[in-house]
Order: C-alpha cells, then structure tokens, then sequence
C-alpha cells in the first residue's frame, strides 16, 4: 500500500488503463519501495521503429513498381514507334547476325542521337533504310564517310559487300551499349503476355508482404504479452513478499 490506501497493482492498473502508451518499470514500480522515484516508460501513439528491413521493403516495392509501369511504357512505344525510347535513349533488339561476333541476335543494344560531324569511320550506327517505312532499323559499322559529310556508307562486320549509301537524315543514333541476350528478355516483357508476367510477381510480392509483416507483428505483439505477464507475476511477488 501507498500513502493514499492504494495497493501496488491498483496505481499500475490506474495508469496503464489512463494511457495505453505507458509503460511502468516494474524495478520502480509504486509500492514497491516507498519514496523510490518510479520510472514511467512513453511512447507516442501510432509511432514506428524504422529499420533497414522496412526501408528495403517499401524500396523493394517502389522500384517492382517502376518496373512494371517502365515495361508498359517501353511497350507502347514499341507498338505505336517499334521501337523503346527512354529519355533519349532507343532500346533495340538485334534480329540478324550481320554484325557478328561483335554484336549477336538477341543482344540487347542502347543507341542516342550522333551529331554527324563527330562519327568516324569504325563507329557503329543505327539508321532506317527507308525513311518512308518506318519499321526496319539496321546497326552496321562506317567504313567511309563521304568529304562533305553528305553520305555514309556502312558494313555489317559478317557481310562481304558494303551497304548502300545513306544521307545523315536516315541516321537514328550511335551504338553506345551492347548487353547479350537481353534484347529477348526486353522483347518478352514488353509485350502483353510479358506485362502480365510483370504484374502478377509484382501483386504476390505485395501480398506476400503484407502475410510475412502480419505475421510478424502477431509473433511481436504475443512475444511482448508473454514477456509483460512474466514481469507482472515477478511484480506481483516482490509485493506480497513485502
């Protein structure tokens, strides 16, 4: 008992009941030694411990998510353009082995925009044979430029003969990049079936993640009940020894 007639479990229920945020230290607890400073615990209501798992999480889920929405939009493009075009940069497939071994059918090449008075003979470009059918792109090696820069004449690295001339308007870009067999997998994603794909890891991932955080939170939530019950009992029985 207390000064004012209360025993020790009466004043830590009147004050767990009053904030559930408050915790009592049961070394300190009321009652157990009179005049002994007690040590009350606060934690604000809704607050969260952030640790390197949740910041994984919610990071892993993010970027799940650009992905699925970058493969939608490299999609479009690829149906509407036939080709994928990200911030300057055109995404293609090589089709043919024109340009073996330097570059394979199934690689997977990043092309930008080249200023015509910077290529050099040896550069390998992309370019649209015909401007007025705008589905066919080639990536082949310059082997001459012309003096006044006004034709470009090509070659596949496997091919015997030289491609016919082009003028700088049938020029898409500059081979920057090169990465093997990843133009198949670019293929597959952007398309519907690929998407779908997409969207179905990315929905169980979420779902998986909210079971395993349930889960975890259920195991956290019983494993602080166990460890409290145990603490009041020990509470308990300091107090009725005294």
């Amino acid at each position: 008992m207390d000064k004012h007639g209360k025993n020790a479990d009466e004043v830590r229920d009147n004050i767990a009941e009053s904030d559930p945020n408050v915790t009592i230290d049961g070394s300190n607890a009321p009652g157990e030694e009179y005049g002994k400073p007690v040590v009350i615990e606060t934690k604000a209501p809704g607050s969260r411990k952030v640790t390197v798992r949740n910041v994984f999480s919610v990071a892993l889920t993010v970027f799940l998510f650009l992905v699925v929405c970058l493969f939608a939009y490299m999609a479009y493009q690829n149906r509407v353009n036939k080709r994928m075009e990200i911030a300057g940069f055109k995404i293609l497939t090589v089709i043919t082995g024109s340009m073996t071994p330097a570059i394979n059918p199934g690689d997977l090449i990043v092309v930008v925009d080249a200023d015509i008075k910077k290529l050099e003979v040896g550069d390998v470009i992309t370019y649209i044979p015909d401007r007025y059918q705008n589905k066919v792109f080639v990536t082949h090696r310059i082997v001459n430029i012309s003096e006044d820069r006004s034709e470009i004449t090509t070659r596949g690295d496997a091919n015997n003969v030289d491609d016919p001339p082009i003028t700088p308007d049938h020029i898409e870009g500059k081979k920057i990049l090169v990465i093997p067999f990843m133009g198949r997998v670019f293929e597959f994603l952007s398309t519907t079936a690929g998407l779908l794909v997409l969207a179905i890891v990315f929905v169980v991932y979420v779902v998986l993640e909210a079971v395993v955080k349930e889960y975890r939170k259920s195991e956290k939530d019983a494993e602080e009940k166990r460890l409290k019950k145990a603490d009041d009992l020990k509470y308990k029985v300091k107090v009725k020894k005294k």
